[in-house]
């Protein structure tokens, strides 16, 4: 009601914003914490919706405790399985693993011969430890603590050529396409340019 100068009374009505209206967080940033919770912890979670540029529904950077509240509220179960207890690495831990630089790792990746994967935009990379662990790999490995160098080029091209074979070409032509790739004759039409597989 507001009351005016010599008697006159106004009555005005508005609708009330039904409870929490106003800070809902974005289903965005809810599907990304149902997808990342399952492997990592809310510190992880966190940094990872910052990474992406996500806020709360009041327009706060995430932290833990943000993600922990927001789990609790759609009924999102924490952890279950670390990517650890199912053989996957992040890129750092499996640079360690192999005792090389992380650019090394993703030479590896780039030729189709470690495999990985990201849950959701910028999450941590997943890399297989058994893909590490085969014997290409290590061989490439030995081969790199002994001379300093990492040609990968026959490897990147055995990687494209299976790669085309796949997509119904058969071994001759997978091979054509694949070592004019891997040599610089031409790319061919493979995705992006590369060729390779996981990439």
């Amino acid at each position: 009601m507001v009351h005016w100068a010599g008697g006159v009374h106004t009555q005005l009505r508005f609708d009330r914003p039904a409870p929490g209206s106003h800070a809902k967080t974005s289903a965005g940033a809810i599907n990304f914490i149902r997808t990342l919770a399952p492997r990592y912890d809310d510190s992880t979670i966190a940094a990872v919706l910052n990474h992406n540029g996500l806020t709360t529904g009041k327009g706060n950077s995430w932290n833990r405790a943000r993600v922990v509240s927001a789990r609790r509220t759609h009924d999102i179960k924490p952890t279950v399985q670390s990517p650890a207890s199912l053989g996957l690495l992040s890129l750092k831990k499996a640079a360690e693993y192999c005792g090389a630089s992380q650019s090394t790792v993703h030479k590896l990746i780039d030729a189709g011969l470690v495999h990985n994967e990201q849950t959701v935009p910028l999450a941590p990379l997943e890399i297989r430890k058994d893909d590490l662990d085969s014997h290409t790999v290590q061989s490439h490995l030995r081969t790199l603590r002994a001379t300093g160098r990492l040609d990968l080029r026959g490897d990147a091209a055995t990687s494209r050529c299976a790669w085309h074979v796949l997509r119904g070409r058969g071994w001759r032509e997978g091979f054509a396409h694949a070592f004019d790739g891997a040599f610089g004759l031409g790319q061919g039409d493979c995705p992006g340019g590369q060729g390779a597989p996981g990439g």
